[in-house]
């Protein structure tokens, strides 16, 4: 290929590229300055009754959404209480267990309180993106490599 002709090319990819994205910043500049749509009825305006049903439907829902928050809060306090109980009972049980010369990994080995929550994450399903980007990469490498061996 000629130099011009590949100066061209990049210039012109480079002003699409420039272009592509002044595009987008205005569709999302646009999109996020737009007024909401108000709720209309048939003859275009909201009657002043159904303005006040709005208001007492957010009213109540404002209620039902604080009545469930008191109740998330409750559920939270109950299970720090549970979760504290549990640690001075296991406190407890490895004291007994000090005291007996049990060791307290050999007396819990198989009571089914493990946490599996703590598993190392590894596997294709980590790696799958790396993996994409690196053969992306090491394409374009062989591409410009050729290129540049054309030209030599």
């Amino acid at each position: 290929m000629d130099e011009a002709k590949l100066k061209r090319w990049g210039w012109g990819a480079i002003i699409g590229l420039i272009g592509v994205i002044l595009v987008a910043g205005l569709v999302i500049a646009i999109s996020m300055s737009s007024p909401k749509p108000k709720a209309t009825t048939a003859s275009g305006e909201i009657s002043l009754e159904e303005s006040e049903k709005t208001d007492t439907k957010k009213e109540e829902s404002e209620k039902k959404a604080a009545e469930e928050k008191a109740a998330k809060e409750k559920t939270a306090k109950e299970k720090a209480e549970a979760e504290k109980r549990a640690a001075e009972e296991e406190q407890k049980r490895a004291e007994a267990n000090k005291q007996n010369g049990i060791a307290a990994n050999e007396s819990n080995k198989n009571n089914g309180s493990a946490n599996t929550n703590n598993m190392p994450k590894t596997g294709p399903t980590d790696t799958v993106i790396a993996a994409l980007g690196a053969g992306v990469v090491a394409y374009l490498a062989a591409l410009n490599f050729g290129l540049i061996k054309k030209r030599a």
